[in-house]
């Protein structure tokens, strides 16, 4: 198998001289191309065509948050800060999902109102609130719900495949 060709340079050449080089090239190459699209538009503006307008080009916005300039905390001003805060903590809002049944017409809401005051199987389970369900599986979604309810403690396994509220 032929090595593949790598670049070299001429000896004698520092790579400063060699980059000067290329970007002069570019720059003669930027003319060259510049002065064709000013004979370009020349012609279509002979023939009556209007040009477009060219934009101005823009530098991309950088990723992620902007940076907002922060006030420099002084030593007076950390102090006051250290004398407002409260004491307790009693006031502070519980994080993650209110205690609760959870929405109406969720599975697991439907599987505990079939389930109260009964012992029922999977299969009449699926029959009772699989209408809920859009899914060709309608055992896999109910046997989930099933999960849920147990690991909440809401529900108990009387006996195997026969659920009741506890």
């Amino acid at each position: 198998m032929p090595r593949k060709k790598t670049a070299t340079r001429a000896k004698g050449v520092t790579i400063a001289q060699a980059e000067g080089q290329y970007r002069d090239s570019l720059l003669v190459r930027r003319d060259e191309l510049l002065e064709q699209v000013a004979e370009v538009e020349e012609k279509l503006e002979a023939l009556g065509a209007a040009t477009p307008v060219r934009k101005k080009r823009t530098t991309r916005k950088k990723a992620g948050r902007k940076k907002v300039a922060r006030k420099k905390v002084t030593k007076k001003r950390a102090t006051r800060k250290k004398t407002t805060k409260k004491a307790t903590k009693k006031t502070a809002k519980k994080r993650g999902r209110p205690a609760g049944g959870g929405r109406s017409g969720s599975m697991p809401t439907a599987v505990m109102g079939a389930l109260k005051g009964s012992e029922m199987t999977v299969d009449d389970l699926i029959k009772k609130v699989g209408r809920l369900s859009s899914s060709s599986n309608k055992r896999a979604i109910v046997s989930q719900a099933i999960n849920t309810l147990m690991k909440r403690g809401q529900i108990k396994r009387v006996s195997r495949g026969v659920y009741t509220a506890s």
